[in-house]
């Protein structure tokens, strides 16, 4: 494996991780659509730690502005989150 998917694979890991003590952080005074909300939240906030830290460790650096770079990571970003918590939204009513 090179070393820009080894650091790349490392950012996604810390994002991960920082995301999931802070969702259980969280899990525990939160429920029903507040959690849902805690959960697409937290799920954009890491999107943008990622970004950073993708950024700036894993990938090289390129001539495109960092603030393009960062709304179309962003415009993903949110979409995804968005998927993820309805199907979270889903599961937690029972329907998954």
């Amino acid at each position: 494996m090179d070393r820009t998917r080894t650091k790349s694979m490392l950012a996604s890991g810390a994002t991960a991780g920082a995301e999931l003590a802070v969702f259980a952080a969280v899990a525990t005074t939160a429920a029903g659509p507040a959690l849902a909300f805690a959960r697409w939240l937290i799920g954009v906030a890491g999107a943008g730690l990622g970004f950073a830290l993708n950024r700036r460790y894993a990938f090289e650096p390129t001539d495109e502005p960092k603030r393009r770079q960062g709304a179309r990571y962003l415009a993903c970003s949110v979409s995804a989150a968005t998927l993820a918590t309805g199907l979270f939204a889903v599961v937690m009513r029972g329907g998954g």
